[in-house]
């Protein structure tokens, strides 16, 4: 798949402008990057031109992976390629740390994004942004966190890695979302190409706000889609009956994508529970202690009660047929929830409407076992 990127870059004209040297982008490597600091003196850009490149080295040292991976991706190479990246993050903080020891303040968010279709690496520290734009639903793939590079010799990164397909668009924006208010920002992602972001963006800041930001597309650009079948597909979902298109569109977009091949583990049973699964397509087989209970298929949703209290799970979920998984971690689940009461009250209902349901089965099963030791 070919790969088209861009950089957008205004250094606005107030205190805290933007630097051309914030962004990076390498085609070569597939890579995206945005750096920023918490300060605009020499200093901070020193760090900050630093930090991206001791990246962009480790990355380099490791081409040949990548090269591997875009030929025939295997597991053991994705793992391969989440460790390099995020060795890279940690290159970098440690050359950050050296360098604020003398220079007291320096603190760093960092971005990284490696395309190897058909599959993408995010590597993420601080409150910068990553998003991805696919059937013109945007999808924020990083959260935000205290953690920076500078302070510490070592950064608490977050990692993870999801398929691409032909017309996805990845966007890096670093801090300029705090400019943007509501869906603004989430409305020009969605409806501008990777050479039209830039103006886009700039026109919804004020005068005096920089802007960094580096994006990418893979394919082509007549590959994105309406993004009305998604919605077709969450409408009749249990979880989500009664909201309106709206609603549907707001939880699309509070949701990561998530292909995965036959034969995938999506959890095991004992592990935590952090995340509520919906299926799009293929099908998911639930196995408990070995036994299996259920197939899951398009329009079923499952691992609902991590929402509720990060539980154990209770069985092991696996891929039966390649499937399309859209994924909501708990975090974004409440963040949505708080930001529109309504369609929390929608969706809290629809879940207790599902557990009593599920409660009652488990009774009624329970109470014919006991009715057959009872006759035996």
């Amino acid at each position: 798949m070919k790969l088209v990127t861009s950089s957008v870059f205004y250094p606005g004209a107030g205190a805290h402008v933007a630097h051309p040297e914030q962004v990076l982008v390498d085609i070569t490597l597939g890579l995206l990057a945005v750096a920023q600091s918490s300060g605009a003196g020499e200093a901070d850009r020193a760090a900050v031109r630093m930090g991206l490149e001791a990246a962009r080295a480790h990355l380099t040292l490791h081409r040949d992976v990548l090269e591997r991976f875009r030929r025939e991706p295997a597991a053991a190479l994705r793992e391969r390629i989440s460790e390099i990246l995020s060795d890279a993050v940690c290159r970098a903080a440690r050359e950050v740390f050296a360098f604020a020891r003398r220079h007291q303040g320096l603190a760093l968010c960092l971005d990284l994004v490696v395309i190897t279709p058909p599959e993408v690496f995010v590597a993420h520290v601080g409150e910068g942004r990553v998003y991805m734009i696919r059937d013109a639903l945007v999808h924020q793939l990083t959260v935000d966190h205290a953690a920076r590079l500078g302070p510490a010799l070592t950064a608490h990164v977050e990692s993870l890695c999801l398929q691409v397909c032909e017309g996805d668009r990845l966007v890096l924006t670093g801090l300029c979302h705090r400019a943007f208010e509501g869906a603004e920002l989430r409305r020009i992602l969605a409806q501008r190409d990777v050479h039209e972001l830039g103006p886009a963006l700039r026109a919804g800041l004020p005068e005096r706000l920089g802007l960094t930001a580096a994006c990418a597309r893979v394919g082509e650009r007549g590959a994105q889609a309406s993004g009305t079948s998604r919605l077709e597909l969450l409408a009749p979902m249990e979880l989500f009956r009664h909201c309106t298109r709206a609603e549907l569109r707001a939880v699309a977009q509070a949701t990561r994508p998530w292909r995965r091949p036959e034969g995938t583990v999506v959890f095991r049973q004992g592990e935590p529970g952090t995340r509520l699964f919906l299926v799009l397509e293929g099908a998911i087989d639930i196995v408990r202690d070995g036994r299996h209970l259920v197939t899951l298929e398009a329009g079923e949703t499952f691992g609902e009660m991590a929402m509720l209290d990060e539980p154990e799970r209770s069985a092991t979920a696996l891929v039966r047929e390649d499937c399309e998984l859209l994924l909501i971690p708990r975090a974004a689940f409440f963040s949505l929830l708080q930001s529109d009461p309504a369609l929390a009250v929608k969706i809290l209902w629809n879940m207790n409407l599902r557990l009593s349901a599920n409660l009652r089965s488990t009774s009624s099963r329970l109470a014919v076992l006991e009715r057959r030791l009872r006759e035996a």
